[in-house]
């Protein structure tokens, strides 16, 4: 069985549109509702300052965060650091072959010690998504410990919602 449709007023002509229409059947305004959990978290994103820095993007029901992942960042950059060191040992292979091959190992450990740290994984964002689009939350994140201010957020106003309706 489908749940109830969800109504709201057009903004222009003031007749009841369903939330997830994209423009009103009778006057053909945009619908631009944005569901209530989503507007205040829009509103309050100033709350979440403690946490590292994240974009957000967002439309009626969905809002989705990303953060550069500080781990694969800096392993990225050992490994960057690894990789400048051999080229100036190619160079010193010219010079000096012994002095060349030390400075290959120090590379090489530069490297190994990036892939250590975090791997070469090109993906360094870390991500929520919040989809109220189903009417409740469904919650997803690729890091729960990062995420958790972020989640109790939507879960505590989600659970507000819901107890309101009652």
């Amino acid at each position: 069985m489908d749940p109830p449709a969800r109504w709201t007023k057009c903004g222009t002509c003031e007749k009841q549109i369903a939330i997830d229409a994209e423009a009103c059947p009778a006057c053909g305004a945009v619908n631009k509702y944005v569901h209530p959990c989503v507007a205040r978290f829009i509103e309050e994103l100033a709350r979440f300052g403690e946490m590292p820095r994240f974009t957000v993007t967002h439309d009626k029901f969905l809002v989705v965060g990303l953060m550069e992942n500080p781990k694969t960042t800096k392993s990225l950059k050992t490994m960057h650091i690894g990789s400048v060191i051999a080229l100036a040992a190619i160079v010193l292979c010219c010079v000096d072959f012994a002095l060349a091959v030390t400075v290959m190992l120090i590379a090489t450990a530069f490297c190994a010690f990036g892939q250590i740290r975090g791997g070469v994984d090109t993906n360094t964002n870390l991500r929520f998504q919040a989809d109220f689009s189903s009417g409740t939350l469904r919650w997803f994140s690729d890091d729960d410990k990062l995420w958790a201010p972020v989640k109790a957020f939507f879960t505590e106003a989600d659970q507000a919602m819901e107890a309101a309706k009652r």
